[in-house]
């Protein structure tokens, strides 16, 4: 399976695709799809609590549901509830890729790291493919703790 490569910025958090003129970059992997999965905001549902934003990313309305709650997440305080909470949003998110075949297993484990900058919500993504192959993926980004 090859899918379009993405980038991080590790300094601003910007994600964007890999591209090397003329043409966008692929990889081999899983990447692309899980970056996808976790950091597009999911349609939040009416009890959670945003003030009246649901946001949402507007394919949903097209294709059903797809992304991830994480961004719930972006103002909540680091506590241990909250990182289960991570672990759950982003576990449900990745479970298409389960039902599409393209991974046998997804484990998801989530972990507060102090940096200088503040905390951080880490995610470290495992993916079992369907021919056994071990892949594993960590992500890290700023929990404002407001």
């Amino acid at each position: 399976m090859s899918d379009l490569a993405f980038q991080i910025d590790e300094n601003t958090g910007e994600i964007d695709l890999v591209f090397t003129a003329p043409d966008l970059v692929t990889d081999g992997g899983l990447k692309g799809a899980i970056i996808t999965a976790l950091f597009t905001d999911l349609r939040a549902d009416d009890g959670d609590d945003r003030h009246g934003n649901r946001r949402g990313w507007w394919g949903e309305s097209y294709l059903g549901p797809w992304g991830s709650k994480l961004w719930l997440l972006e103002r909540a305080a680091a506590t241990d509830a909250n990182l289960m909470l991570a672990k759950d949003y982003a576990e449900k998110s990745l479970r298409p890729l389960v039902t599409a075949g393209v991974a046998k297993d997804i484990s998801v484990t989530p972990e507060r790291v102090k940096r200088a900058s503040g905390d951080m919500l880490k995610l470290t993504v495992r993916v079992t493919r369907p021919d056994y192959v071990e892949e594993t993926f960590e992500f890290e980004f700023a929990w404002s703790d407001i």
